[in-house]
């Protein structure tokens, strides 16, 4: 028994056991500190994700610039992660878009017509022009003055910049978190079709209803409708978006 535990071969089988042994233990470190430095994910991570709570309530926190891959379960079985998602739509805050809006009563900022929309930040272009092609009006930023040309009236207008005069209280795209929060709502249905998200939401009081329908990757809107009936009250329908667009400083030049 002795001369075998003190054999050539034994001493080999230790050997290459122990190696193995030391190998297998670097590895594991070195993953441990990949995973720790954020280099690597382990499958357990999506799982924590997934799993709605009270804590993130469905979908969590919408970083800007990015997008989101909310489930359609997550979404669709919780009203307010619907409602955030929306109101936290488009994920992008640099693009180009022609859209052309159909409002029969509205004026100002959903005035019916087409638009040519060019934001980067809060420096903005947005042209309004009638359905035929006649200027109506050019609402331009650099992000501290706001030019307001006017055809109609022949008018030039400076203010300084403002909330007001932000680029989501007067570009002609619904305000979903204004809308959400001043009207009771509910959610009728929520659908997602390949890179698109569709919603129904009903409004109780009016009998309104509001059919929109985004991208999933950018969030920017590619339809809206809003309809009393049959009837429709207001559209916004894309028919032209640029997320690569190529701004220059010149663009949003005031003077």
């Amino acid at each position: 028994m002795k001369r075998f535990l003190t054999s050539k071969s034994f001493l080999t089988a230790v050997s290459v056991l122990s190696v193995l042994l030391i190998f297998a233990l670097l590895c594991g470190g070195t993953l441990a500190l990949l995973h720790a430095w954020g280099i690597v994910k382990l499958p357990t991570d999506d799982s924590e994700i997934l799993i709605p709570n009270e804590e993130h309530d469905g979908i969590g926190e919408l970083p800007i610039g990015a997008g989101t891959d909310v489930t359609l379960s997550e979404v669709g079985a919780d009203i307010h992660a619907s409602d955030r998602l929306l109101a936290a739509m488009p994920f992008t805050d640099a693009y180009y878009m022609k859209v052309q809006v159909d409002s029969p009563s509205a004026t100002g900022r959903y005035a019916t017509g087409l638009y040519e929309i060019w934001r980067y930040g809060e420096k903005y272009r947005i042209n309004h022009y009638r359905i035929n092609g006649e200027a109506v009006s050019i609402m331009l930023s650099d992000g501290e003055r706001v030019r307001i040309t006017n055809f109609d009236e022949m008018t030039v207008d400076y203010e300084p910049y403002s909330p007001t005069l932000a680029f989501r209280r007067v570009a002609p795209f619904p305000d979903f978190e204004e809308s959400f929060s001043r009207q009771t709502h509910r959610l009728v249905s929520h659908e997602r079709i390949d890179n698109r998200r569709i919603f129904t939401y009903e409004y109780p009081l009016s009998g309104e209803i509001e059919e929109i329908d985004v991208y999933s990757d950018t969030g920017l809107l590619l339809s809206y409708r809003r309809r009393l009936d049959e009837q429709t009250l207001m559209s916004v329908n894309v028919i032209t978006a640029d997320v690569d667009f190529v701004f220059s400083d010149y663009m949003f030049a005031v003077d």
